[in-house]
């Protein structure tokens, strides 16, 4: 009798604790954003279950494209990935926002002392990074790595504890920044009666550094594939006229809020921020465009209407979304979607170099289109 009672605890104990073990065995993330969506299935159309806020725990155990799973409320559940980080990826981007800062203009004066009125002794441009020697004002103290120190304007970099942003950001920019928007407008080739001669565009390649984004077929990442095409766009742009500047110009960690502070800290005339899809469903392909607002809405079709006239993709049409570069930015912000990574033919045709030339063209003429 005592036998058979001690086998009944032992099997009921291990029935109702294994689950337990399990789930103790999941990697522990925390949660990098606000309002952050928890949905039934990995993929934007999942039911969202609840919402997590930053700095909350997250118990993980498995991944699926680009979607972590966990567990809420006693369901399976699944989270975007790029929004969880690991201690450790915590740890690290805290210390390379103390002691190292990325340049995120073009042509970036270095001075003697921090404030304009200090003579310039030498330049950076976007994507160079410097040792943090000390911080005054709105202004960080680096090593210029050849025994000397310079001053640089914080708000022309991602420095983490540089909130400035500039009552007159385009006097300010022009006055710190080498290129101006007339000096790039003399490498135009559109004609002078359709250009964007005079017009700042911020384009945002997504993700970067510890944020992979979304995973596609043969475990390639969203960020570099975006790399793949950002350069034709920009290239596409600045021959019409435009003023380009870049959040990330390599494969490196910006933060939402340093993307949005170089988008304010600039006459913007639209922000654009570059990613490609991914779904569970193989099947889903095609481009979209996203906005947030109706200051931008006249601004999405214009691009959508061009892209799927330039892209031999399916048209998915526009969508009104709740992202976080979209819905706090004070600049007109599209989000593009351009194909779909986890989709064979939509993988095969993004890396080709005609994709890459009619997606920058079909970008470029629908600015043209609203700018007009």
């Amino acid at each position: 009798m005592i036998k058979k009672s001690t086998a009944i605890i032992l099997f009921l104990s291990f029935f109702f604790v294994f689950p337990l073990i399990i789930e103790a065995e999941g990697k522990t993330y925390h949660v990098g954003a606000t309002d952050l969506h928890v949905r039934s299935e990995p993929s934007l159309n999942g039911q969202i279950l609840g919402k997590l806020q930053a700095g909350d725990q997250v118990q993980v155990f498995d991944e699926a494209y680009g979607w972590y799973k966990t567990f809420y409320n006693g369901k399976e559940a699944w989270i975007a990935s790029q929004f969880l980080m690991v201690e450790e990826q915590e740890r690290a981007a805290t210390n390379d926002s103390l002691n190292d800062v990325s340049i995120t203009a073009t042509g970036v004066r270095i001075r003697s002392g921090p404030g304009t009125n200090y003579p310039i002794i030498g330049f950076t441009t976007i994507g160079e990074s410097f040792s943090v020697v000390d911080t005054e004002d709105q202004w960080i103290k680096v090593d210029l790595k050849n025994g000397k120190i310079g001053w640089i304007a914080g708000w022309l970099t991602n420095h983490q504890s540089t909130t400035y942003i500039p009552e007159e950001p385009s006097a300010q920019a022009t006055s710190d920044t080498e290129q101006s928007v007339e000096q790039t407008a003399t490498t135009t080739t559109v004609s002078n009666e359709q250009n964007l001669n005079g017009f700042n565009i911020v384009l945002d390649p997504g993700h970067g550094g510890m944020d992979p984004g979304a995973i596609g077929l043969g475990g390639i990442f969203e960020k570099d594939v975006i790399m793949e095409v950002l350069s034709e766009i920009a290239s596409e742009l600045r021959q019409a006229g435009a003023t380009v500047l870049l959040t990330r110009s390599n494969d490196s960690y910006v933060d939402h809020a340093t993307r949005l502070r170089i988008s304010h800290a600039y006459q913007t005339h639209a922000f654009i921020s570059l990613h490609f899809n991914a779904s569970p469903i193989v099947s889903a392909n095609g481009i979209s465009t996203h906005y947030f607002g109706p200051d931008s809405k006249e601004l999405a079709y214009e691009m959508q209407s061009s892209l799927s006239q330039h892209v031999t993709m399916r048209d998915r049409g526009v969508r009104s979304s709740n992202f976080y570069v979209l819905r706090n930015n004070q600049n007109k912000a599209l989000l593009l979607e351009m194909g779909f990574i986890t989709n064979p033919h939509d993988l095969l045709t993004i890396r080709t170099r005609d994709y890459q030339d009619n997606l920058a063209e079909g970008i470029t003429k629908g600015l043209l289109a609203y700018f007009k």
